[in-house]
């Protein structure tokens, strides 16, 4: 569920790392979101970083949610 908020949070702030890290748990550090992103790459072979991995990502977190 960790992962999920990181990535929802990631897209609602326009992958900007910075701002998605001030957002979740009352701001974590830069490298702990790009640390959680890493691990999300490694677990689903999509990067949350690219464009392309970035659709199919928010497309499974949508689909999750509902």
């Amino acid at each position: 569920m960790k992962q999920i908020k990181t990535l929802q949070a990631f897209f609602d702030c326009n992958f900007y790392i910075y701002n998605s890290s001030f957002v979740l748990n009352s701001h974590i550090h830069r490298l702990t979101l790009s640390y959680r992103l890493n691990k999300i790459r490694e677990f689903t072979g999509y990067d949350p970083q690219y464009f392309d991995d970035v659709v199919m990502l928010k497309m499974a977190c949508s689909l999750r949610l509902q």
